[in-house]
């Protein structure tokens, strides 16, 4: 509508300007009839405002961002019950909540009525609210920083039945491209444990793009085997407490090793000194000295026992140390060579240190699943949002921007005239859709 009432301004100001030239040529023809004139008027008055403030002439991508400016009056449809969802915020603009989670024969759904729903396997209502309560970002149509997901899940051995079944239908794939890599490679024998992590990395990345949904690597551990820690999530939170428990595991893959953490770092600094005060994590001179002088190169090792008035030499890095280990003074030196004060050595749970690599396995396989439940919860929450507020009574046509996760995905980046397909169409999809009225082309 707004497209007609700017072609018909267009058409007023030409048949003015025709007017005008006659006149022009010609000042007997004279000006219009004061009937016509008003008529003109009324005409112009009427098409130049609403033309360019009408909320539907915006452009048409911006028209489906909830964070754009909205009307007030709510798109009257019977298409969907989601329309019960939407509503406008202090500030005018429409927002969209994703209903209450619901229970189902196999948990509960976290995400109910949007294109690709989620299903909790819990019989626990406590834990699926907590854990959409940390899934969802978006509160009266504003993103808000949440507390993170991983811990819940790993608290509560919690499993997604859609990731499950991801895992189940890719799982073997995975892991026998993994070993055919290994097995064909002619430097796996003889690498070190440094050299061996870093092609496995490769490995993983190139296992996980021969998969027929191809997501990022970082989801990799969903695939690997996971031990057992049932119950050792519950000890954690029992010896040092729930705050620090949240803190700890995203920075588990750092366990036992030195974070060099810089002031400008600030919210990270914060987490350290919680973890500090938890018994969790060393900083600076409280870092055993054997861990100090790994840090260091075996220039500066060397010149370290020739201040120490060693005599002995020392053949290699690790010979360097053990003479150092003995020596007198070594820390007071140490301060002049390494920056301490930012310097964070993370150390296991108590009681749980020939525990911890099964929990760090654990923890990676919690942190991997709650990037995928996000990420899958957040693009079906927008891509529901642009089909319930699509305009009723226009001619639409339908683009979806793929994520090129897979075949299927690659196939879909099409325009539709009619009902466009609704994603994700797997866990972690990542493709849009998009509406353009037929006046937009």
């Amino acid at each position: 509508m707004a497209y007609i009432k700017v072609m018909l301004f267009y058409l007023i100001g030409l048949i003015c300007g025709i007017i005008t030239l006659a006149m022009a040529v010609d000042p007997t023809v004279g000006w219009m009839p004061p009937t016509l004139s008003g008529l003109v008027t009324f005409l112009f008055v009427y098409l130049a405002g609403p033309a360019t403030s009408d909320p539907g002439y915006a452009p048409p991508r911006a028209r489906q961002d909830e964070e754009e400016a909205a009307p007030a009056t709510l798109p009257a449809t019977e298409k969907t019950p989601l329309n019960s969802a939407l509503s406008t915020n202090d500030s005018g603009r429409l927002i969209y909540q994703i209903p209450p989670i619901e229970k189902t024969a196999n948990g509960y759904l976290l995400n109910p009525g949007t294109t690709s729903q989620l299903t909790l396997a819990t019989d626990s209502e406590e834990i699926a609210q907590a854990v959409r309560e940390r899934i969802d970002h978006y509160e009266n149509g504003e993103w808000l920083e949440k507390a993170p997901l991983a811990p819940v899940l790993a608290r509560y051995q919690a499993h997604c039945l859609e990731v499950d079944a991801y895992i189940k239908k890719h799982k073997k794939q995975f892991k026998e491209t993994i070993s055919s890599l290994i097995e064909n490679s002619q430097d796996w024998e003889g690498a070190n444990k440094t050299d061996q992590s870093y092609m496995m990395s490769e490995f993983t990345d190139k296992a996980m793009q021969s998969l027929p949904i191809r997501l990022s690597s970082d989801i990799a551990p969903l695939l690997r085997d996971v031990p057992d820690t049932k119950g050792l999530d519950e000890i954690f939170i029992t010896n040092h407490g729930k705050e620090a428990h949240e803190i700890y595991i995203p920075y588990a893959s750092h366990i036992e090793k030195i974070m060099q953490i810089s002031d400008t770092d600030k919210l990270v600094i914060q987490h350290m000194k919680k973890l500090v005060n938890a018994t969790l994590c060393l900083q600076g001179a409280d870092i055993p000295q054997s861990v100090l002088l790994q840090q260091l190169s075996m220039t500066d090792l060397s010149e370290l026992i020739s201040d120490c008035n060693i005599h002995e030499k020392a053949k290699n890095k690790a010979d360097a140390i053990s003479l150092l280990e003995g020596a007198k003074g070594v820390m007071g030196k140490l301060v002049n060579i390494l920056p301490l004060s930012e310097l964070y050595y993370l150390i296991p749970p108590k009681g749980m240190e020939k525990k911890i690599r099964d929990l760090q396995m654990a923890w990676q396989y919690y942190e991997a699943l709650a990037k995928l439940m996000k990420s899958t919860y957040s693009v079906a929450r927008t891509n529901t949002f642009r089909l319930i507020t699509a305009p009723e009574g226009e001619k639409l046509r339908w683009e979806v921007k793929s994520c090129d996760d897979c075949a299927d995905c690659e196939s879909l980046q099409l325009i539709y005239e009619h009902s466009p397909p609704q994603p994700p169409l797997h866990v972690g999809c990542q493709c849009l859709i998009f509406w353009h009225t037929a006046a937009e082309g």
